[in-house]
């Protein structure tokens, strides 16, 4: 049994169903999407990271009227989403804790794949988030994100990414299908669901696909420069042998082959010249 916020009051599953579709009708046409670069160093809207944390910069975010997801990411790769809120549906302003995630104020739950952060004093009902431990493929990504938010966040917060509930529907149809309902408001039902689940599985695409992006351009780095290597030919080579046998040839005393000779030349002189002294005495 659901209950709604700060109320003791059971909410039934129809009602949540109902708000969640009047909701998404009213923010299908005001969503904006924020595409950042990571050398901007724009820091994550709606989370303060903790001192201790390595750094992340926003590298795109979703956002309406009512709610708010930014996606970070550091020098590794890892990636960092962010959800918090402005205001309800036909409600008044959140609080602090909806508004902003505090990294010094946070609830830290340890998971195989990454870390999910909660507000310490409302923890099942504020601002959330979710750190990768790796670069993790961008499905696996939002599997871990969808499976920790049910775990440790409210219902009432997973509307604000309506896909996280989108397997909930599935299975809301499925059982509507089952039933083989022949009356009309039964069949208008039907249709309502199967709408719902259009618009959120093309809300889950939009933001897996951004997502893919974003991941990808966080550890790939861009070629500067590019230089096509030098080719070795048979006319390379011989010039390199020709430039070789002039250097061995000057540092043996001449042209190659006559460095014997020009040794012997200048020994034979010597000798000629200590006779001519040796006459000269005599």
């Amino acid at each position: 049994m659901e209950y709604a916020h700060n109320s003791k009051v059971p909410v039934e599953p129809e009602e949540i169903r109902e708000h969640e579709q009047r909701k998404l009708e009213a923010s299908e046409s005001i969503r904006r999407e924020r595409n950042s670069k990571r050398e901007q160093h724009k820091k994550p809207e709606g989370y303060d990271q903790h001192p201790a944390d390595e750094r992340t910069y926003e590298v795109f975010g979703l956002k309406n009227s009512f709610d708010n997801l930014s996606v970070s990411s550091d020098d590794r790769g890892r990636m960092t989403l962010a959800v918090s809120s402005q205001r309800s549906f036909h409600g008044p302003t959140h609080n602090a804790t909806r508004k902003k995630l505090r990294g010094s104020r946070r609830r830290t739950k340890y998971e195989h794949w990454g870390e999910f952060y909660t507000a310490a004093s409302n923890f099942n009902a504020g601002a959330f988030a979710f750190r990768t431990r790796k670069n993790l493929p961008e499905h696996r990504i939002l599997r871990e994100f969808k499976g920790n938010a049910y775990k440790y966040v409210g219902r009432e917060r997973l509307e604000a990414l309506p896909f996280l509930t989108l397997d909930e529907d599935r299975e809301y149809l499925s059982e509507l299908r089952s039933r083989d309902g022949r009356t009309s408001e039964e069949i208008s039902e039907r249709m309502a669901v199967e709408r719902t689940i259009v618009r959120k599985t093309e809300l889950e695409n939009r933001f897996i696909r951004k997502l893919r992006i974003a991941r990808r351009q966080t550890y790939v780095k861009p070629v500067t420069e590019y230089t096509e290597p030098e080719r070795i030919t048979k006319a390379v080579t011989d010039g390199a042998d020709a430039n070789d046998a002039a250097v061995n040839g000057s540092a043996a005393g001449g042209p190659r082959g006559t460095g014997v000779q020009g040794g012997g030349s200048r020994r034979n002189s010597e000798s000629d010249n200590s006779s001519q002294d040796i006459g000269n005495k005599k």
